[in-house]
């Protein structure tokens, strides 16, 4: 790694950014999709209405909508298709989230003794499979996270001014009303700075908290003018979610979900993250990062509907833990092992890497530009059963009038766009010589591996064109 420089793994970062921004059609979790875009879709007059409970409880910030309504706005004057401006928003999203973690990782340097070890941390920081998916993502744990890492920063840096002081709060703020799960990381930052009496307390009150109340108050207004009359989300989150428990009704999860979920799913990085932050529990436990990590992770450890997602904005944090411990510990025994297992995982997330920047977020959106792409405003969905259509949700990816009939049992009499979404339908659909695959889910190619009958268990949603 040492014949790598930063530079190297920075350009490289930007461009997987790049690529996964463009290929990474469509969201990691509805919430992309029905609140971030939604929201700011519905205030620019584009969506109708929005059928939502969080717009209901008015529970979501308008902070981020807002954020990205300027961009639909020239969008929609330059008349770009849906698909081409929320790809706009994911590459507005991972330049965002680049600049961040090339400005943290340019700051940190010096916290490292060892070059190499400060490059591998550049290098999964930038490059691992996960990292990279979600600094694409158009989510507030996206935005939020890039901006507790300039709080971060901010809070380790010496010498503080003044305008420094101000900076710290109102970037905390900022990442509060954008997310309000950050307001945990913010406090155990801002508590670092009174308890090691970095700060003066009426320094700390009148140049912290001041502004980053003032903030606050400001997201406030936001919220009214989103939701169009006197509205402060952080009080309506609380109130739906702990208070009425409605958190609880999506999932309950185990206390130990998260511990499990980080080495399943994660792998080596979710491994490093928890020994770096039992490393720091027993030996740094006045460093700023562990402050700031510690009260978010009980928080979301205590609430019974958990996601990984939710911990992403820890992921920069708690893996510059990781490093900076096997920095205090490193050998001539120890690090030549870990570095020959860093060499393998670097491999295989490399292959995952590309996997996961080439691959559509969200499969079924490829189904919705197909229909796009057809110019066509009437489909009729076929299937033995009669059954009713699936609901086409994401209206913002269909023409105006778009319609969903259904064809009935009789195949002989099917015309026109055809949709179906069991492999039996499409079958016979193909067996038809007036009949034309336009559009599947799944491959051609795969319908000739068709072992043990499988592809009848599997929703393939397909498009097809009957003379």
């Amino acid at each position: 790694m040492n014949t790598i420089s930063l530079r190297y793994i920075l350009g490289a970062s930007l461009v997987f950014t790049l690529i996964c921004a463009f290929f990474s059609l469509g969201f990691h979790h509805p919430d992309e999709q029905y609140y971030a875009i939604d929201f700011a879709l519905y205030k620019l007059g584009v969506l109708g209405e929005l059928d939502s409970w969080e717009y209901d409880t008015e529970l979501r910030p308008w902070s981020l909508p807002l954020l990205f309504m300027p961009f639909l706005k020239l969008g929609s004057i330059f008349d770009f298709s849906p698909f081409t401006n929320a790809t706009i928003l994911r590459f507005l999203s991972g330049i965002w989230s680049w600049s961040v973690f090339s400005y943290f990782c340019i700051r940190i340097k010096d916290r490292f003794k060892s070059e190499s070890i400060f490059l591998w941390f550049a290098f999964f920081l930038h490059l691992s499979f996960f990292s990279k998916f979600m600094q694409v993502r158009t989510t507030s744990e996206n935005w939020a996270t890039g901006l507790i890492l300039l709080f971060y920063l901010g809070v380790i840096k010496e010498n503080k001014s003044v305008r420094d002081l101000v900076s710290i709060g109102v970037l905390g703020a900022l990442s509060f009303i954008l997310r309000h799960q950050m307001g945990f990381m913010v406090f155990g930052g801002g508590m670092w700075l009174l308890m090691t009496k970095k700060v003066h307390i009426k320094k700390w009150i009148v140049f912290f908290v001041f502004p980053m109340t003032a903030i606050i108050g400001l997201s406030f207004l936001i919220d009214s003018w989103g939701y169009e009359h006197m509205s402060f989300s952080p009080w309506n989150y609380f109130y739906q979610n702990i208070y009425l428990g409605k958190v609880n009704d999506f999932s309950r999860d185990p206390v130990y979900a998260y511990l499990k979920w980080a080495i399943v799913k994660l792998g080596l990085l979710g491994l490093f993250s928890i020994i770096g932050l039992i490393y720091h529990l027993k030996n740094k436990r006045m460093s700023p990062e562990l402050w700031m990590v510690l009260p978010f992770l009980i928080i979301h450890h205590m609430i019974s509907h958990k996601e990984l997602r939710f911990l992403y904005p820890l992921f920069p944090l708690t893996f510059f833990m990781a490093f900076s411990a096997l920095d205090d510990i490193q050998t001539k025994i120890i690090w030549p092992s870990i570095k020959k297992v860093l060499i393998v995982f670097s491999s295989l997330n490399l292959v995952a890497l590309i996997f996961i920047c080439f691959k559509p977020a969200y499969t079924p959106v490829l189904f919705y530009k197909s229909l796009y792409d057809l110019n066509t405003k009437e489909v009729s969905y076929f299937s033995f059963t009669n059954k009713k259509p699936p609901n086409l949700e994401l209206r913002y990816y269909l023409k105006e009038g778009t319609s969903v009939k259904m064809a009935g049992k009789d195949p002989s009499i099917l015309k026109g766009t055809i949709f179906t979404n069991k492999y039996k339908e499409l079958e016979y659909l193909l067996s038809k010589e007036d009949c034309e695959l336009i559009f599947s889910t799944y491959p051609e190619w795969t319908f000739k591996f068709n072992i043990g009958n499988w592809l009848s268990r599997s929703n393939i949603w397909a498009l097809s064109q009957c003379q």
